[in-house]
Order: C-alpha cells, then structure tokens, then sequence
C-alpha cells in the first residue's frame, strides 16, 4: 500500500564506531520481516565513518550474504558536488545520499526560539545521516504516492531501492574511490524511471487574485485540452489514466503545442474570499494525429 518506515537510528558496530541500526540481528529480522511485507524502510547509515564493506563486519552488510532489502542512506555535504561528509557510513551496501548538513527544520532553537515554547523552535544546521534519512524517506514517499495517485502498480522494496542507485545525481568519480555513498536523488529521475505520466507543471499555491501559469509539454503540433476538477478519481481509459473526478471536472482551456512542444496557459484566480483552502486538481489531453494521451495530474491550493 506504499507504507513507508524511517529507522533514524544507528547503533555501536565491532568498533564502537556507528553503522547501521540493522547490525543489531533483532533490528535486521524486524526491517527484514517489513519489508518481506511490501513497506519501504529507509534507514540512516550512521555517522561513525565506517567502510562497511570492511572485513571487520565479516560480509555482514554483503547483500550477496544477506539483505534486509532496506534503503540505507549516506550523508553528503550540501554543496552541488554532494562529495561525503567525513563521519558518514561508506561501502557498497550504501545505496544514496542526501544533505548531511545545513538542513533547516524544527527543534533545538538555533535559529528561531519563541520564549519557552518548544513548538516554536527552529534550526538551519540539522545534520548527519539524521538528516540525510528523512530527505531521501521524502523522495521515497513523494515517488510511491505519485504512483498510487495515477492508479500504477507500486514497486517492491527492492525496485525502489534499486531506482534510487540508478538515478538521481551521481557521486562524484572521485569521491567514490574513498568510499560510495552512491548518488542523491532526484524525483523527476525516478518517476520517468517508473514511468509516470508527465506533461504538467505548475505551482502548487495560487493566491486569491493572482495568476496560475501552466506550462505543457509533449509532441509538437499535439492540440492540448487542459482540465480542472474539485477531486480526484482514477480511471482508465486507452488515452492513459484519468485522476480527475467526473462530476466537477471541467474544460478550462485549449490550443495547441509550439514546434518545440511546449505550451503554456495563464489562469486568472477570481479575488473571492470563499474560494481560500480549495484544492484544485488539473490534468491535460494531448492529441495528435488520432493518437491521444493523458498528462500526469496536478493540484494547486488556493490561498
């Protein structure tokens, strides 16, 4: 059902040093036994710097030995080069990375305190593979509930974990020979790796009063119709899959794609206070020469 679990945890490996919390043979049966079960688990590589194909582990992080088929996550820095950060976890059996510094997020009240309320403290230098998991956990959660939404078949464990090797940006060629944290990653990467619809693009918030710029791609000269509807369903048809619920979708607009396929079209967003916190879901058909195709779907929430 595309559930997904984040392990942020490490543990002491046979040096002390911190590695994976799945060293721990209880913690490997339970992320063993989850994922056995179809739920994703992303876990962080830990932050002792250790090479875990080292012989010290005795192949215990040797997926040709054992899997827990989990996702495991190695901390870069956050930089364009995404080279490792010292204390991360390295090896083979680290599949990607994420930033493993300079991360905002709440807590610790570094960057913003508000009196003695805890629930309004904020920080911009979250970091290790603390922070790395819950980035990479967001891509993994974004790509399977994107799928679910266009009604496709999910991925195993096992194919998303391998979508995220295979995709994304690469780790530097010199940075690996000190260690892979393998690459970072990137969602327009994975959904063409799944082959999710595309087409659309848009912002996800418009303002009472502002304007709404849709932006279409496909094949030049393709006619396009754009659509908007108050809730989503999914239903196939041989155009694709249609996510727009049929009682209140209706035809915004239409024209045509450039010689370079693209399009676009602005909205005007009526200036009425009623209309704040509704979501819209939108969704284009592209035809051309008799052959018609369904473009992903989007939302946009007005404010």
């Amino acid at each position: 059902n595309g559930d997904v679990i984040l392990l942020e945890m490490q543990t002491p490996g046979p040096t002390s040093a911190y590695v994976p919390e799945e060293w721990t043979p209880a913690s490997f049966a339970a992320v063993e036994a989850a994922t056995a079960l179809g739920i994703h688990v992303v876990e962080a590589g830990g932050n002792g710097g250790m090479d875990l194909d080292s012989g010290v582990f005795g192949g215990y992080f040797d997926t040709a030995i054992q899997d827990s088929r989990a996702v495991i996550v190695g901390a870069g820095t956050a930089n364009a080069n995404h080279t490792k950060l010292w204390f991360t976890s390295r090896g083979s059996r680290v599949d990607c990375q994420a930033w493993g510094e300079s991360v905002y997020t709440t807590g610790y009240g570094s960057l913003w305190q508000y009196g003695t309320d805890d629930r309004q403290d904020y920080t911009s230098s979250f970091s290790g593979t603390s922070s790395a998991s819950p980035i990479v956990t967001s891509a993994v959660a974004a790509t399977l509930g994107t799928m679910k939404a266009h009604g496709m078949t999910l991925p195993t464990p096992l194919e998303l974990r391998d979508a995220l090797r295979n995709t994304g940006t690469p780790q530097l060629a010199s940075d690996v020979g000190s260690g892979r944290i393998g690459p970072m990653p990137d969602l327009e990467a994975l959904f063409d790796w799944f082959g999710v619809p595309s087409g659309l693009r848009h912002q996800p918030r418009a303002g009472l009063g502002d304007k709404l710029i849709v932006e279409m791609d496909g094949s030049a000269g393709a006619s396009w119709e754009l659509y908007r509807a108050l809730g989503t369903s999914v239903s196939s048809i041989p155009a694709g899959t249609i996510v727009l619920e049929k009682r209140t979708t209706a035809l915004v607009a239409t024209g045509t794609l450039n010689r370079s396929g693209l399009g676009s079209y602005v909205a005007s967003i009526p200036n009425d206070p009623a209309l704040q916190g509704l979501e819209v879901y939108t969704q284009v058909l592209f035809s051309r020469r008799s052959n018609p195709t369904l473009s992903n779907g989007g939302m946009v929430t007005l404010y």
